[in-house]
């Protein structure tokens, strides 16, 4: 019975393998994710669940208020907030979804802060700080495509060269030698044999002698 072999996996299958991973993985954090739908807010939308403007121009709360909790992500040295949070249950079938997300300025993060102080305020609000972390996700996506450039390169180095080598099938490899120096007289014995080979070389070198043309 043959011994079966192994087949060696190479870069371009580990590399397969790694994307059908990542798919895999993104499939099953939407799956997941999927019974909870979330909404993304403009600035001006998301406000609008909040306040409103009244016939005096006064900055006065919603009513009803639809959110139920705003969660305010704040980073160091930005002037942007994120913002994530969830509706009242009530609201979610009428809106079609139970959360939302936003960014918004510090200027109207300042304003809803204020308003969450009135008592008629029914929004919980939850302030986070988030410090400024080292951009791995960006420097894994540069890794990422140096890595696929240079399986695309090698790969496509290796189809010239195999190219390259049907081409040169069928050439010949003889190569043109320099001369050794050695001649007739240094083989010793057959003499017959020799003298049929000196009239070849004659031969190659005059053939007008034998009474042909040179080629």
């Amino acid at each position: 019975m043959s011994e079966i072999r192994k087949k060696r996996l190479t870069l371009g299958d580990y590399l397969i393998i790694g994307i059908v991973l990542i798919i895999g993985i993104s499939l099953l954090i939407y799956a997941l994710n999927g019974g909870n739908k979330v909404k993304k807010l403009t600035q001006p939308e998301f406000e609008q669940y909040i306040y409103e403007v009244n016939d005096k121009g006064e900055i006065v709360l919603k009513n009803p208020i639809y959110i139920d909790e705003i969660e305010f992500e704040t980073t160091e040295h930005s002037n942007i907030i994120n913002v994530k949070g969830s509706f009242k249950e009530e609201y979610q079938k009428d809106l079609g979804y139970s959360a939302f997300t936003t960014k918004i300025t510090w200027e109207s993060y300042e304003l809803i802060k204020e308003l969450s102080k009135n008592p008629n305020a029914t929004f919980e609000i939850v302030e986070l700080t988030i410090p400024v972390a080292f951009p791995w996700l960006s420097v894994l996506s540069i890794v990422v495509m140096v890595i696929i450039a240079i399986v695309v390169v090698s790969s496509i180095m290796k189809a010239n060269k195999g190219n390259n080598q049907a081409f040169d099938f069928g050439r010949s490899r003889a190569r043109v030698t320099r001369k050794s120096g050695t001649t007739f007289k240094d083989v010793a014995g057959l003499d017959e044999e020799k003298e049929e080979m000196i009239e070849v070389v004659d031969f190659l070198k005059s053939p007008k002698k034998y009474g042909c043309k040179n080629p």
